[in-house]
This record gives structure tokens, sequence and C-alpha cells, in this order.
């Protein structure tokens, strides 16, 4: 039997949506906004960078939705510079309001890969407390691939803190030297984001190909996390480890709306496909079919 709750049902249909940037080494593609709606009256969606400079108004309804070419690459408020890591930005990231609740997702279609993005909208997506997941890999030495999470404030003069940073992770153009004590702060306020990235290849790391899973971020007013790899994954059968590189990204919640039963499909991968798995408490047991891990 499936359960489903109203929350969970409609979690990402909001009149708000706050979109955090992101970064990517290679394969930065071209970037769409997608708005949808079940509202039978038609209305405006103001989409801004996260300074709140306007980008575009788009006008949705139940059978009208919008695919706005947001650009390409770095040019875009959805991707950064490797050179914007680890640094405060205020005019990354995008924020779309409306007077009646939408759909949104960010597609990025990069030659032989692509992307999907669903925001959770506001009433999902804000919190105080994730856990970061990340694509698993296979192979640590691929200069193309990164383990990436941005950051967008809601509200001025928020700390917040970056730790449970496992061993032997190093992220780019942060003071850091593996160590577990490594931990981030950084204040933000409203509209301003913060990304951060682990490259696999990340000289003096040795723990950047996985170890990224389960980084802890917390803070004091309440914020949105956007997670995943900008290129990670496995080789397919008989490929070098190296050639198998995919796009995945996604909203996460936070850790109190984080739920305790999951159902996983197989897609058409031979033995590239992972389950990752991130307890948030210690003494977690996990159960696959009934049987425990």
């Amino acid at each position: 039997a499936i359960f489903f709750t109203a929350p969970s049902l409609f979690a990402q249909l909001d009149t708000k949506h706050y979109i955090p940037p992101m970064f990517g080494r290679e394969d930065e593609g071209t970037h769409y906004i997608v708005l949808s709606t079940p509202s039978t009256t038609p209305f405006n969606v103001t989409i801004t960078d996260g300074s709140g400079t306007l980008i575009t108004t788009q006008t949705i309804s139940n059978v009208s939705s919008s695919s706005y070419l947001l650009g390409s690459g770095t040019a875009t408020q959805f991707l950064v510079q490797e050179s914007e890591l680890n640094t405060i930005m205020a005019n990354e990231g995008l924020i779309l309001t409306g007077n009646s609740p939408f759909y949104v997702n960010i597609r990025v279609v990069a030659g032989a890969q692509a992307g999907s993005l669903t925001s959770k909208g506001e009433k999902a997506s804000l919190g105080q407390d994730f856990r970061t997941g990340h694509l698993f890999n296979n192979d640590g030495d691929d200069y193309r691939k990164a383990n990436v999470f941005g950051i967008m404030a809601t509200e001025d003069n928020t700390t917040i803190n970056i730790d449970g940073i496992s061993a032997g992770v190093i992220f780019k153009n942060t003071p850091q030297t593996g160590g577990t004590s490594d931990n981030i702060t950084v204040v933000l306020d409203e509209g301003e984001s913060y990304v951060v990235a682990a490259y696999l290849d990340e000289p003096g790391a040795t723990n950047n190909t996985n170890g990224v899973n389960g980084t802890h971020i917390t803070s004091d007013k309440d914020i949105v996390v956007n997670s995943g790899s900008w290129l990670g994954g496995n080789a397919i059968v008989g490929g070098s480890p190296a050639a198998g590189r995919d796009l995945g990204i996604d909203q996460i919640v936070p850790i109190e709306l984080v739920g305790d039963e999951y159902v996983v499909i197989k897609g058409e991968g031979v033995d590239n496909e992972k389950v990752i798995v991130i307890a948030t408490v210690n003494n977690t047991d996990i159960f696959l079919n009934e049987i425990g891990r």
C-alpha cells in the first residue's frame, strides 16, 4: 500500500520559490526555467536574481505553461564560476513569486548530459538543518567531476555552519587541510548565496570521491539548499572509469521533513546504478525489503 499526506503531495506547489545557484566544471549547458500551475485563472510569475533585479515576468495558467530560456553556462544566475566558489554572492540564484501557487523546474541541456532540478517551494524547502547527497563515484581522478551544493539565505544576518565534513574532503578555494575540523562558517543576508564544490581530483584530497555525502549544513535562520554532482557517477560496463559521468542535482528538504520509508526504482543501468542512504541520527537501522542492514 502507498500512503500520501497532504503536505508531501503538494510540497512543490507554492507562491514563492528559491533556487540557489550551483557549479559545474564541464558540460555547463543551456538552462531553462519551466513553470506550470493548476490555476485556471492566468497570473504573473516574477523572476528575479538574489538581489531582486528583475529577469523576466511570465504569465501562466493551467492551459498555458512557460519555458523560459535563462541562458547558457556561467552567464546565467543558476551557475557560478570557479572564482565565485567560497564567496558571498548577492546577484546569483533565482527567486520566483506569484499570486497563485505554481511549480518550478530548472532544466539543463548539455550535449549528452542533462539535468533537472525541481523546486520544493517555500513551505517545504526552507529550514535550518540539512544533510547533502551526491552521486556515487567509482573513480576519483576525473578532471571534470565535482560534488556540489549551493545555499541561499531567506533572511538578513543568517549565520550558516558547514560541518560534519568527512576526513580527507577538501572543498575548492577553501583553506582546508582535509581534516574533520575544517568547518566553514559564513553569514548571508536575504537573497545572498554561497556555493561549495569538491573536485574529485583535488590535490591533497583523499575522500572527495564519495566523502561529501552527508555533509551537515545548519543555520540560525531559514535557508534553502541545492545539492548534487555536476558530473559524477560511474562508467558503463566496459568503459573507462573516467568516461561515466552524469548531471544529478536537486533541491533538498530540511531534516525535519526527511522520511523513513522510500521506494527505489531501477532504471536502465547495469551495475552503475547506486542508492545513497544518509542517516540523520546515530544508530539508524536500514531495512531493504524488510531485511535489516
